[in-house]
């Protein structure tokens, strides 16, 4: 079973969604759109949504998809939402969804500045690998 994440990334008022049925997880998606932070750094903002979409779609062709609304996607495990100001600095939140020992669904929300947010992805990289090795992989 995949690990389910949607995206809005909000631009000079508009909004692009995204779904990605598999590795919604930070160490995959998170990645994404880090990398797709620094791209856009390095640009100072200068872009359109079209360019954004272009720029993820080229990174994993067959990953992302355009939706109309997040939340038809109920069954996701992530939500990252990045805001980019008129002056190119972009405030990152991810939303988790998980489950109390009982069964209970509860949501987390999570802002980082986009510093903060390649810091917590680099950390669930490296968590994934150390569990790798651990398992033999």
């Amino acid at each position: 079973m995949g690990t389910r994440a949607t995206i809005t990334i909000t631009h000079h008022g508009k909004s692009l969604h995204l779904y990605r049925h598999l590795d919604g997880h930070l160490c995959s998606t998170g990645h994404d759109l880090a990398t797709f932070a620094d791209k856009w750094k390095e640009l100072k903002g200068e872009g359109s949504l079209a360019e954004i979409k272009a720029d993820l779609f080229g990174r994993n062709p067959k990953s992302y998809e355009v939706i109309e609304d997040p939340k038809q996607h109920g069954d996701r495990a992530f939500h990252y939402t990045l805001a980019i100001s008129p002056k190119g600095s972009i405030r990152t939140q991810v939303t988790t969804w998980d489950f109390y020992p009982n069964g209970e669904r509860y949501r987390r929300n999570q802002v980082y500045t986009i510093a903060k947010f390649r810091q917590a992805v680099a950390e669930d990289i490296r968590l994934v690998r150390r569990n790798m090795q651990a398992y033999g992989m």
